[in-house]
């Protein structure tokens, strides 16, 4: 789910290929028309993030990638990762690889965090340049150390939350926890 501050939800709907939009003053329910030209359709939307700037941040967990859809006239563009071809690896826009990019949460600040569920980690995409960085994890379940925190393991990051002054928060589905990245 994503809220656009103007009394719009949006909902990604999981194994699927829609993205929803529901006016919540009239219950009326949309689906997004989305003008994909240069990339493949979505296979499983998984997380959202609305930008106040007009778009709106979907990952896909099926095609280990995350797209950039202008609200306005529907364009989605690939923001990061390379669809269909999965893995772990930083670096710009296409070259990045995800595993299962799930929820993801944006700092306010021009950076998006993905929780990048099979890769065990949760990663940083800079708006600005589509680069991707690994804020925490890897691609093995085990022995990850969170700075500032107490040693924790991360094991399918699955969601996440921003709070500013604070850092990210991050739900570990099969670790039952919740851990804080002071970032």
């Amino acid at each position: 789910l994503a809220y656009d501050g103007k009394g719009a939800l949006f909902v990604a709907q999981a194994h699927t290929t829609s993205i929803r939009k529901l006016a919540i003053d009239t219950g009326t329910v949309t689906t997004l028309v989305l003008l994909a030209k240069t990339v493949p359709p979505l296979g499983n939307p998984a997380g959202l993030v609305y930008d106040p700037a007009g778009a709106l941040f979907v990952s896909d967990a099926d095609k280990c990638a995350v797209y950039k859809v202008v609200l306005d006239t529907g364009e989605m563009t690939l923001l990061a990762g390379s669809p269909g071809d999965c893995g772990f690896a930083d670096g710009k826009g296409a070259t990045a690889r995800f595993r299962g990019p799930s929820k993801m949460a944006s700092d306010g600040a021009g950076n998006l965090y993905v929780a990048d569920s099979d890769n065990h980690a949760v990663r940083k995409i800079a708006l600005a340049t589509g680069t991707v960085t690994t804020v925490v994890g890897a691609p093995e379940p085990f022995d990850v150390v969170i700075p500032g925190t107490l040693p924790a393991h991360l094991n399918r990051p699955s969601g996440l939350a921003y709070l500013p002054g604070v850092g990210l928060f991050i739900a570990d589905t099969k670790e039952n926890a919740i851990l804080l990245a002071g970032l």
